[in-house]
């Protein structure tokens, strides 16, 4: 008796094909982290292989200034992934970075979800995206 669809089947010829594509970025991305070259061209070389790694659609790299903020020091494809569709997913979005900076740890978010508390009338940290959000 059947109670849900069958699970496709994994090839383990194209899995391990792909762990190993997987690592070999992990490397590249090892070996540029050891480079000399300056930020801007680290940020793009880095966030290329991590996107191919995780076959995510956008990525950005924030760096804080001087004074402390969060400054988008490189990005791709940011603009696709609707962050600023509207006010309301802006500031969750905003308040995610300060959570995030605030609770320095690795976290992911699933779409339209939130992390941490909110003050009252104020937006909470939130994903206001439609793609899994992962913070490192």
């Amino acid at each position: 008796m059947s109670t849900g669809p069958v699970p496709p089947q994994v090839n383990p010829e194209v899995l391990e094909q792909t762990r190993r594509h997987i690592n070999r970025l992990i490397e590249e991305v090892g070996r540029l982290a050891e480079s000399e070259l300056p930020p801007n061209e680290f940020y793009a070389e880095m966030l290329k292989r991590i996107l191919a790694a995780m076959a995510a659609p956008a990525g950005v790299v924030w760096a804080r200034t001087e004074q402390g903020n969060l400054q988008n020091a490189f990005h791709i494809n940011i603009q696709q992934v609707g962050l600023d569709q509207n006010e309301e997913g802006k500031q969750g979005h905003n308040e995610l970075l300060r959570y995030a900076v605030t609770n320095p740890q690795p976290m992911h978010l699933l779409p339209h979800s939130g992390a941490g508390t909110n003050e009252e009338g104020k937006a909470g940290p939130s994903n206001p995206t439609q793609f899994v959000l992962l913070l490192v």
